[in-house]
């Protein structure tokens, strides 16, 4: 197996708190089942301005190095249609390494099914070319490549939705010419059009660090209806960087979108999920790490849903050092009511202390500044209201 080429087995790190790991420990996990979409759901109402946004949402199970599996959630993802019948996909293993990387399949004549063309080349790493294959993986973790038999997605017409046929045995790998080894691992591949998603709303949240420094800010929230259960969309539950001991800046969690269950009377965050390349969000109870799920039950006195005291979450990765984690929280707290969505916040700012501003892209995620093209600036003033300003560069 291949050393991985992730930053962080490589660049020492300005913080490493070492755990110890526990897989075999609360292993119920609120299992992710591949979403359908119906053709009988509402979808967002269009917006002209976001024609240039990625046209799809790719959900997927990916491998953090040295850890094992972990779902990643909401990633903006653009798939082309040729007219040719080739299909085109943004890159998803390790995108931060090969960030302008294509994969390309082909669709059959009848529109129903796109096949990933199998070990073709996705770039070089320290001159050394790499390429996409299928893989198996067993029970044991053991992965072998599939030369001869490329993965297959379903496309269904009705609703533009793609996914893996067989998504418990979907996965590609990264690995270089001798196929003896991998990089990374991607399965379960599930593209929802980006139309299904309505605006996230806004929410309060604050949490307590790992130095027990109080944290105030907002995450944003999209809901989704499958019928059988409602899912949440969260971006923001963390916000840190990732940092070497030069200050650079290694991964930038608050890109990161996480996914809850509701359930009776709390929101369930199954994991792992992962925050970043190699580097997940888990759970800790004095210097063990657990999977499992995780629970924000709904606390009717604060109308929020409060984190599990049992636990603190954290942002685990693997380096030199061993299993660890630079950042942790505690005493989470996430607003029930929120607003409608940052481009409906409106008030009057006039002559009001403005006490922070956030950015957000035009699908409501937070960016940390809107360098090119259209975006959202939501200002806070001292009195707790806010305004909703468009800023075009």
């Amino acid at each position: 197996m291949f050393v991985s080429v992730s930053m962080f087995a490589q660049s020492p790190l300005k913080k490493m708190t070492k755990v110890d790991v526990n897989p075999l420990t609360e292993r119920t996990v609120t299992k992710a089942q591949t979403t359908r979409i119906s053709t009988g759901m509402a979808k967002a109402k269009a917006n002209a301005a976001e024609k240039n946004a990625s046209n799809y949402y790719l959900d997927y199970v990916d491998c953090a190095y040295n850890i094992g599996f972990s779902t990643r959630f909401h990633v903006a993802a653009d798939v082309e249609f040729g007219n040719d019948g080739k299909v085109t996909f943004s890159n998803m293993l390790y995108a931060s390494i090969f960030p302008d990387a294509k994969i390309t399949g082909t669709l059959n004549a009848a529109g129903t099914e796109i096949t990933i063309d199998n070990c073709q080349k996705i770039g070089s790493i320290q001159g050394s070319e790499v390429f996409l294959c299928r893989a198996h993986v067993d029970q044991s973790g053991n992965v072998t490549f599939d030369k001869e038999n490329p993965l297959v997605l379903t496309y269904d017409k009705a609703t533009g939705q793609i996914y893996a046929k067989d998504y418990q045995d979907s996965y590609l790998a990264i690995t270089d010419d001798t196929y003896n080894g991998y990089y990374t691992i991607a399965g379960s591949l599930n593209y929802i059009p980006a139309e299904y998603f309505p605006a996230p709303t806004t929410h309060n949240y604050s949490y307590t660090d790992y130095d027990g420094k109080n944290h105030e800010g907002t995450v944003s929230m999209i809901n989704l209806n499958l019928g059988n259960q409602e899912v949440c969309y969260v971006n923001g539950l963390f916000t840190e960087k990732m940092e070497d001991n030069q200050g650079n800046i290694l991964a930038d969690y608050s890109t990161a979108w996480t996914c809850a269950v509701y359930t009776e009377s709390a929101l369930t965050f199954p994991l792992f999920q992962t925050l970043a390349d190699d580097i997940i969000l888990a759970k800790l109870s004095g210097n063990q790490l657990y999977d499992g799920n995780i629970d924000f039950t709904y606390d009717a006195a604060s109308d929020s849903y409060v984190q599990d005291s049992n636990y603190d979450l954290i942002d685990a990765f693997a380096s030199q050092q061993g299993i660890g984690f630079s950042t942790s929280h505690k005493n989470s707290k996430i607003a029930k009511a929120g607003t409608a969505g940052v481009e409906n916040v409106v008030n009057d700012g006039v002559n009001k202390d403005v006490v922070s501003t956030e950015y957000f892209d035009l699908s409501g995620r937070r960016i940390s500044n809107i360098q090119k093209g259209a975006g959202i600036m939501v200002m806070k003033y001292a009195d707790g209201t806010s305004k909703a300003v468009k800023v075009v560069k």
